[in-house]
């Protein structure tokens, strides 16, 4: 970090720190560097950011509401017993290597229409997601915080309040999508990968996703036929029948596709039934 508290060999108002001459040192290190602030800003809470012998803690961590603020919480592996700078597989940077890893999870969405659908436009209006677990604790639990190789079992655990009130634990919705999208991208015969991507995602709290669990997408759309009025459609679909759980470091990409189930007739008749009739004419 250059900021406050922070250091920096390019000495952009950070500090300058020297090799010592015996002994090793081990680094370790955290991002966004606002973290380290007496009252970090952890997603919408104050958060509490610390580091010791089992790695890095984090309490009363809060996903931010506005996916436009959202930040990408991330960690790395303990550097063990170096003595000089240029150490490591990293070609781009001379320095001592950190490998970061991601501790939150990654959400985004594509969506296409599943045929061309002549004389119908489809438009994507928005997309939510909703009932998400957004508050936890975070621990690395380094297994092994005496040797020299790096073995951890990083880990969230929900704190959400439960709400005697209601019986619902304390969730939160993130508006992902909230505008005007004409798909135009549609499957076709020989290429059903013609996806619209959304550019903004979500960065969510890892999570599980049960059978009773609430979570789930809704996608509201519209669909106008030529020279009809507009006609406006809501999908929501349980989370828990996707997937299971997000997990640390994943990117999860769901792809919608909008389409019609068409109706279609299957005539039958039912053959005559014979009756006869017996006439006697003298």
């Amino acid at each position: 970090s250059t900021g406050e508290g922070g250091w920096s060999t390019f000495k952009v108002s950070g500090k300058y720190y020297y090799w010592p001459k015996s002994g090793v040192l081990t680094f370790a290190a955290y991002s966004p560097s606002k973290a380290h602030n007496p009252t970090p800003v952890l997603g919408d809470g104050t958060g509490k950011i610390e580091y010791g012998t089992d790695g890095l803690t984090i309490e009363n961590f809060s996903g931010n509401s506005d996916i436009t603020k959202q930040q990408d919480l991330m960690y790395s592996k303990r550097s063990y017993n170096r003595t000089y700078s240029n150490v490591g597989d990293n070609d781009e940077y001379d320095g001592v290597d950190l490998e970061f890893q991601h501790a939150l999870s990654s959400i985004k969405f594509k969506v296409q229409k599943m045929a061309a659908y002549s004389g119908y436009t489809i438009t994507l209006k928005s997309i939510s997601l909703e009932d998400i677990n957004y508050k936890g604790s975070f621990a690395e639990n380094i297994q092994n915080p005496t040797s020299d190789v790096y073995a951890s079992a990083p880990a969230w655990t929900p704190t959400n309040e439960f709400d005697e009130s209601d019986g619902l634990d304390d969730l939160t919705n993130y508006m992902i999508y909230n505008s005007s999208l004409v798909i135009t991208e549609a499957a076709t015969d020989t290429d059903d990968v013609k996806f619209h991507t959304i550019p903004q995602g979500a960065i969510l709290l890892p999570q599980t996703f049960g059978e009773s669990d609430t979570a789930l997408i809704r996608v509201n759309y519209t669909i106008q036929p030529t020279s009809m009025p507009e006609i406006s459609q809501t999908a929501t679909i349980p989370l828990n029948k996707l997937s299971t759980s997000w997990e640390m470091g994943k990117r999860y990409t769901y792809n919608i596709s909008i389409g019609y189930d068409t109706i279609t007739i299957s005539p039958t008749v039912i053959g005559w039934e014979n009756v006869s009739g017996d006439v006697t004419v003298n």
